[in-house]
This record gives structure tokens, sequence and C-alpha cells, in this order.
């Protein structure tokens, strides 16, 4: 779930971070010494956000809590991916709605929102230029968010690329919806022998992105990935 956590405030990618966990351990000497305690620690964290202007002293991204567990987040995630499996209603209204568009236009509108975002992206790096080159934003601010700008360009050529892709081999994708759509009963039935990475595979081929929120919310954006659900490690679950 690594490369699909950003945050909803300044659109940066939320990086995952671990580090061994210490605590404070009483020494027989009676001082106080910071021990790791053989755990590991791990998080997700927006660098835009942890990030005060030196010029300004103000926040760059408004978000309220730049950084959020990893463990917490991703059950949080599982619990959203759990409640659309359990209703498979929800999952064969998407097939539908795929369908009908492609077999009304013969093609998806999503190349088009895709391609607005882009468009969009382009001008919102302008905007940064510009301020920067009329001394209004410090460099350290402008690397950060041409950084926030290079990874959102890159999430959306990827999209962009499997929706080509997907438009390209419409039949085959359309086989494996249905079979999917077909087998929703069976995959319910045992959500909870899911091994992990077998979890994680599926939140992979549902959550398009997930969208950190202030007041520790998140925002799970869904998508159908055919190459995930055609992959090996999912073919026995169809």
């Amino acid at each position: 779930m690594r490369a699909l956590v950003w945050c909803g405030s300044c659109g940066s990618r939320f990086l995952h971070r671990q580090s061994d966990r210490r605590s404070y351990i009483k020494q027989p000497d009676g001082s106080v010494k910071l021990c790791p305690t053989g755990r590991v620690q791990r998080a997700y964290t927006c660098q835009v956000g942890r990030y005060k202007s030196r010029k300004r002293g103000d926040k760059v991204c408004s978000i309220s809590q730049p950084t959020f567990g990893a463990d917490r987040l991703e059950n949080m995630v599982w619990s959203g991916v759990r409640r659309l499996l359990e209703h498979p209603e929800t999952v064969q209204e998407m097939i539908e709605a795929r369908k009908a568009e492609f077999d009304l236009n013969g093609t998806n509108s999503e190349l088009d929102v895709r391609n607005r975002r882009l468009d969009k992206l382009e001008e919102e790096r302008q905007k940064i230029l510009t301020a920067f080159q009329k001394g209004y934003m410090p460099e350290p601010e402008l690397d950060i968010k041409m950084r926030g700008i290079r990874e959102r360009g890159e999430m959306y050529e990827s999209q962009l690329e499997a929706l080509r892709h997907e438009l390209a081999n419409y039949d085959r994708y359309m086989e494996t919806l249905d079979s999917f759509s077909a087998s929703s009963e069976d995959i319910r039935n045992t959500l909870d022998l899911l091994t992990l990475e077998e979890r994680n595979k599926m939140m992979k081929a549902l959550v398009e992105r997930v969208d950190i929120l202030s007041g520790e919310r998140i925002n799970v954006h869904t998508i159908l990935d055919v190459e995930v659900l055609n992959s090996d490690l999912m073919a026995h679950r169809l």
C-alpha cells in the first residue's frame, strides 16, 4: 500500500517509514538510557506537512496530522475494502457501469479525467515557478512542492497507461471482471482466511489511492485493477 497513500491537503505522497522503537530504561547505576525494544515502528508521513517555511514561518501544507500510524491506517483501508467485498452488488454495479460506458462510447471517461488532471498539474507547476522567480517562495519550499507535482504526475501517467491497456484488451478485461463478480460470494466467505499477502493483494486490486485528511480521517478511492485480479496469487481465489 506504500505507493497508494496521498495527502488530501497538499496532494503530496505520504512516505512509508519504519524505525526501531526505543524506550527509556533505568540502569543499575540509577541513570536512564534510551534503549532499543526490538520492535519496529512504522508510519506514513507527509513530508510537505512536516516542513515549515523559514521565510514566513507557516506550514506549506495545512494537514493537521502529517504522520499516521501504519498499522492503524492499513487496518482502516482494509475495513473499507472488506465492506465493499461483503456487498457483491456494489462490485457488480461498478462492472456494469464500466461495460455500459464502453458499449456507448467505446472508451472510458476516466481517460479525460486523468488528462485534465495532468493539464491542471502543469498550470500549478507554472504558478509555483513564477512565485519562486518573483521571490515569494524560498528554494527549499520550491523543491518540496515540485517533488509533490512530479509524484502526482507520475501517478496520473501510470493510471492513464493502465486505462489505455484496458481499452486495448477490453474483452479479456471484461472476462476477468465477470469471473471476479461470479466468485464474489466465495471471496466474501473466505475473507477471514486471507493471508496478509493475499489481503494486501486484494487491497491493491480494489484501491486506487488513499487520501489522508485532517482529523485522522481517510478517503479511499476504489477501482477494479484487472492486472492484479489476473495474477497467480488471485487465480485460486477466483
